[in-house]
Formats: C-alpha cells, structure tokens, sequence
C-alpha cells in the first residue's frame, strides 16, 4: 500500500493494560496462577516487548508460582475483543487503546478529541497526575484494574489511496476506517468523510494498493508506528 500522508496531530493514543481482579482463589488452592495475556501486539513492537518481558520478570519474583502466557499478534481477539473477553473472564489481561474503550465506559472519551493533550510528554504528565488517578478509579468501578499505561507512538495518522490530507475538507467521501469511540465518527462525519468501525488489521487489506481495484474503503487513521511500518 502507497502512504499518500500522515497527519501527526488528528488524534492522541493512549494504551491501557488491565486485569480483572482474581477472586476466590488463595495460595492454599493452587501452586501455580496462570494469567493468560491477549494483545494485537507482535514479539516485534515494542508492546509484545514489554509484555514478554513482563513475563519472566512475574515468574522469577513470584518464584514461579505466578505465570502469564502472553497470546501476541490477535492470535486470540482484536482490541475490542479483548475486552469483551476480559469481561467476560475468557482471559484475565489484555490492552486495547483509549479510543476502544469508548463503547465500554467513558473515561478516555476527552482523549479522542484531537489537540487535548499537547505532545507525548503531556500525555505521561496527565495519566500519571489527578486525573489518571480518576480513570483508574472510574476502571476499577467496572472490574478492571490498570496495571499500566503505554503510549503507542503518541499521534494518529491518516493514510487513503486517494489524495494528500492537509485540512478537514480534504476528508470529503473518503470511506474511512475509524474506531468505534463516539468521539472518533462524530469528528469524521463533521468533515464530511464517511467512518466506517473496523480493526486495523481489516484495514490495511480493505484499502487497495491500485486505483483500479474496487475498495471497500479508501483511508484509515492508525498510529504513527502502524501507519509507517
């Protein structure tokens, strides 16, 4: 696929990494937890990195009474999946971006407006302050807990096979793979783009390399490292 423009200020990313509170079990019970971990991410992006990494470190503390087998790459569900599986107990830990999150609860629905949070450094400053400390609360109201959080490159891009995004109306008719975050359709439908809710993964095999193949979209937004890989 040919990159046709990238637009580093459309939209803030924030990773969120959770677990759902481990009830009725003791250490009398069993020898070993097994905490099973689903991410998008591959053992190459610098997320799957920390996930595995996160493993040996929980298995050597915990003497090896706590393991965490780390499903990478979608090998189990996409990120909105995820968390219907974490919900759901099919697995007990998985991350998924702020802007996924937004069909579960409200408290990154401000991070999917563009321009709330000036540059990566404003970001880590914000979720580690007052208010981060009201998202883990507002989390953990529903069941999870956050372990930690990750910023996955900071912007969001635009890429289509159409033509280069400088201003918002240059988003007019563009069939455009978004997320499903209320915030997310609302701004592409006030520029007049057609968002349609897909993974990423759909996307990059949606959007043809050539004009003459028949899209089934024409553009996608996706984070810095994602669009530029």
């Amino acid at each position: 696929m040919k990159m046709k423009t990238r637009i580093g200020t459309v939209m803030q990313l924030l990773f969120v990494f959770t677990l759902l509170a481990l009830a009725g079990t003791t250490p009398a019970e069993a020898a070993t937890y097994k905490l099973r971990l689903a991410t998008t991410n591959t053992d190459q992006m610098s997320q799957g990195i920390t996930y595995m990494k996160l493993a040996e470190m929980v298995k050597r503390k915990s003497n090896g009474e706590l393991i965490i087998d780390n499903y990478l790459g979608s090998s189990l569900f996409n990120e909105p999946a995820n968390i219907e599986a974490i919900k759901s107990g099919s697995v007990e830990m998985g991350d998924a971006t702020n802007a996924n999150w937004g069909k579960f609860l409200d408290a990154f629905l401000f991070m999917d407006l563009p321009y709330a949070v000036n540059g990566v450094e404003g970001l880590r400053k914000l979720v580690n302050g007052p208010i981060g400390k009201e998202i883990e609360q507002k989390f953990e109201q529903q069941g999870f807990k956050i372990l930690m959080f990750n910023d996955n490159g900071g912007f969001r891009s635009i890429y289509n096979n159409v033509r280069p995004v400088s201003v918002p109306n240059d988003l007019k008719g563009l069939k455009i793979r978004t997320t499903g975050t209320p915030v997310d359709l609302a701004i592409f439908k006030t520029s007049g783009a057609n968002p349609r809710e897909s993974s990423e993964a759909k996307a990059r095999t949606a959007i043809p390399a050539r004009s003459n193949q028949r899209p089934k979209i024409s553009a996608a937004t996706a984070s810095t490292p994602i669009a530029t890989a």
